[in-house]
């Protein structure tokens, strides 16, 4: 989705430039599309998440940024990439800022059957947050998912994007929002993505206040439910911690799944793994400079 034209309307509508280039490369015609990053004195980078080029692809929109002006180009490829075609070029890797490693769910099958595929104990809390009359609906309001988004990001210490960045997000067709109650009061609120027949799981925000209720429990499970009514045949968790080889020391292991004890993504590394699917990995982000 952040290769999809609504993804870079939204993009343009928060402020940046938006970058889409097309071109043939090696028999086949290829479209991308990235974002312009300002910072200061003249100076900006081309950043493109998520792309997919075959190598003569890269050297043809190197040469068209190279002469508009960039300082480099940052990329996040879906596929490896031989280095070696990179050559003629000064290269530097760098960390990814999307998600490197996730969880993809197949939402294929009958949802009991997906239900069963999850840990006992994540169809526990599903049916306790149910017995509990947690509620939950769908409906866009910026006002609900902000409020609960400034207390997580206080709690646990996050940066978040500005509200009027969620505000935008919020005005795409191809963003959902889910929100659960409990005795009419917001207490878990999540932004979905649809988009070429997968579900992502963007953002989600809760309140600390009756958390032994488990509404994000249910809340994960309503998202699934509604990437498959629109017709998703996969479900994207959106990040989780590195997954590890099981036994080794610092590690924590759940529903088959083992990653360091102490990433700071291990608490929602074990909400996500627990609905269980298949890790997936990306490749390492890069820099290509075009301007010593």
């Amino acid at each position: 989705f952040l290769q999809s034209w609504q993804w870079g309307e939204f993009q343009r509508a928060t402020g940046r430039s938006v970058i889409r280039l097309a071109g043939e490369a090696e028999g086949q015609p290829y479209g991308v599309q990235g974002f312009c990053h300002r910072f200061g004195f003249g100076w900006s980078y081309a950043y493109f998440p998520r792309v997919t080029l075959p190598a003569s692809g890269y050297q043809e929109v190197l040469e068209y940024l190279r002469k508009t002006g960039f300082s480099f180009v940052r990329f996040e490829p879906t596929k490896y990439l031989d280095m070696v075609k990179l050559d003629n070029w000064s290269v530097a890797e760098t960390l990814n800022r999307q998600p490197r490693q996730t969880l993809l769910l197949d939402l294929t099958p009958a949802e009991d059957e997906i239900l069963q595929q999850m840990h006992g104990k994540t169809r526990y809390n599903i049916r306790l947050a149910e017995r509990k009359g947690v509620e939950v609906r769908e409906g866009k309001d910026i006002e609900v998912f902000w409020k609960l988004n400034e207390e997580t990001t206080r709690r646990d210490k996050f940066r978040s994007h500005e509200k009027e960045y969620y505000r935008q997000m919020l005005a795409q067709p191809i963003v959902r929002q889910l929100t659960a109650y409990y005795h009419d009061a917001a207490v878990a609120c999540s932004l979905y993505v649809n988009y070429r027949g997968t579900g992502v799981y963007l953002h989600g925000a809760s309140s600390q206040k009756n958390y032994e209720v488990m509404a994000s429990y249910l809340l994960q499970w309503r998202g699934l439910q509604l990437a498959k009514k629109y017709g998703c045949h996969t479900y994207d968790f959106w990040g989780v911690a590195p997954l590890v080889s099981e036994g080794e020391k610092g590690r924590c292991c759940f529903n088959n799944f083992c990653w360091e004890e102490k990433h700071p993504w291990s608490g929602v590394t074990r909400f996500k793994v627990g609905f269980g699917g298949k890790a997936v990995s990306y490749p390492g982000a890069f820099d290509v400079i075009l301007n010593s």
